[in-house]
């Protein structure tokens, strides 16, 4: 069991040093990184979001033999650093989330349509952080705040489904893929 949890952590610490190189936001403060995505592009933002969202999804495979880790000290340490982790890149997945709400209604089509898909992943990474993150607090009893949770507001989605809609239908028209 060390072994293995060694070797996904080393794997891990590998993926979370290409990450940050690739994107440049993991190496800055959260207080920065509104002002480091605003002048991305969609692209950018979505392609960033497809790395945190692969990040996330291994960090909580990872903390799967988390009741072998109160066991012993330094896997602890291992499940805390996890943590930290998982609710920085929360965060930081949170504030590009905010950022492609700022510019939702002005896409086209194609782009609004993948930001949909973006927005409706963040909601499934929403709860498992929010289950995961609480589970292992109360578990392992770690000094750290919670993030705050995002709360999906009723008729967003729908809204935000009727605007890709006006959308499709504006790009079959010839127009843009632009609604007006």
């Amino acid at each position: 069991m060390y072994i293995d949890i060694t070797k996904r952590y080393a794997e891990y610490i590998k993926q979370f040093i290409t990450v940050s190189n690739e994107t440049d936001i993991l190496c800055h403060a959260l207080s920065k990184v509104a002002d480091l995505i605003r002048p991305k592009s969609i692209t950018e933002i979505l392609h960033n979001l497809k790395l945190f969202n692969t990040m996330l999804q291994q960090i909580v495979k990872m903390i799967g033999p988390c009741s072998f880790c109160q066991r012993t000290r330094l896997f602890s340490n291992y499940i805390f650093q996890l943590i930290k982790d998982l609710i920085k890149i929360y965060k930081v997945y949170y504030i590009h989330i905010a950022e492609i709400f700022e510019r939702f209604y002005t896409l086209e089509y194609e782009e609004s349509r993948k930001c949909f898909k973006a927005y409706s992943n963040f909601l499934e990474i929403n709860k498992v952080s929010q289950k995961q993150i609480t589970k292992l607090l109360g578990m392992f009893k770690f000094p750290i705040t919670q993030p705050e949770y995002y709360k999906p507001e009723a008729g967003l989605e729908e809204s935000l489904k009727t605007f890709i809609e006006q959308a499709k239908k504006s790009k079959s028209e010839g127009n843009s893929g632009k609604v007006d």
